[in-house]
């Protein structure tokens, strides 16, 4: 395992390890910002047939990928709509994993991106509908434009919360500092 976490891409099994050891059968996952759908694909074997996913992407593209990759294997429901305002139609207290990959979506258009303004929004709607003991997962690419200014946004709003209601730890490369950032939020 250790191994994984010196690779390209060390957020990736680390995040993975993290929600594979907090879901079980008939958890509710949201994919903020589904993307390709390799997340989606990840976490539905592990809360189905059971549970409940919501994959949610901006961009059709994305969406479409993200079918195709899962083939139609589980209940997934697929909502084209901004990560800014879905998490209104989400009850409080209800889902168990927020998922959020910041960015853009690799090979696609680098000007449709994340924004601190939308990330902003919805992080904050997002802590009111994690279940007690509910997870965050947010990871961050400060390489592209706006991408460090979403980043530094993340950091200091996750370090503000309340540390008796949310216990929040960030893992980075500490010699790479363009890498992707996980920060982990658990609703307490």
């Amino acid at each position: 395992m250790l191994e994984s976490f010196f690779s390209r891409s060390p957020h990736l099994p680390l995040a993975h390890s993290i929600w594979k050891e907090h879901l079980k059968k008939g958890d509710f996952v949201l994919d903020a910002t589904t993307g390709n759908g390799h997340d989606t694909a990840f976490v539905a074997p592990l809360i189905f047939p059971e549970g409940k996913l919501i994959a949610l992407d901006v961009q059709s593209s994305a969406l479409e990928k993200a079918k195709t990759l899962l083939n139609d294997q589980y209940p997934i429901e697929w909502i084209l709509e901004s990560h800014a305002s879905y998490p209104e139609k989400l009850e409080d207290n209800s889902v168990d994993l927020a998922i959020y990959n910041l960015g853009y979506l690799p090979g696609s258009d680098k000007n449709c991106i994340t924004t601190k303004k939308s990330t902003e929004k919805s992080l904050f709607l997002m802590l009111h509908k994690l279940k007690k003991g509910g997870i965050l997962s947010v990871t961050t690419y400060s390489g592209h434009p706006g991408g460090e200014e979403e980043e530094t946004f993340v950091e200091t709003f996750l370090k503000s919360l309340e540390r008796n209601l949310f216990g929040v730890i960030s893992f980075s490369w500490s010699n790479r500092p363009k890498s992707p950032k996980l920060f982990v939020v658990k609703k307490l």
